[in-house]
């Protein structure tokens, strides 16, 4: 009886130890804020390739936060059309501006595809 709860318990320990931590968003924290206050962040283009570059993304919170502290009201609803449009249909205005000058790159789904799913999108929202 002893023998089966310790095989009981180590299964349970080794389970909790298999599994991968919790990537669920951990609410507003420190890097957070340095999101908000970094210029690099919320300027245009420079902002893809500060993030391009060191990997650093940043939540829509944080990004809404940053458009009103460094542009007032203009930069809140810039960053509020940005990430709409980021929602509606799936990269940044600056991706989707870059892709303009890059002849090698094909699109991601057929135009027609693309129309539909942001189409879908918007309606979504409407109603």
């Amino acid at each position: 009886m002893i023998e089966s709860v310790n095989n009981v318990a180590s299964l349970d320990l080794m389970e909790l130890r298999s599994r991968p931590a919790q990537t669920a968003d951990d609410g507003f924290g420190f890097d957070d804020f340095l999101d908000i206050i970094n210029p690099l962040q919320h300027l245009p283009v420079i902002g893809t390739a500060y993030r391009a570059i060191t990997g650093d993304e940043i939540e829509t919170p944080a990004k809404l936060a940053g458009g009103a502290l460094f542009g007032g009201l203009i930069g809140f609803l810039g960053a509020l059309g940005s990430t709409a449009y980021a929602e509606i249909v799936g990269e940044s205005v600056d991706e989707t501006l870059l892709s303009f000058f890059d002849s090698a790159s094909a699109p991601k789904q057929a135009d027609a595809a693309r129309a539909s799913a942001a189409y879908s999108s918007a309606r979504l929202l409407i109603d």
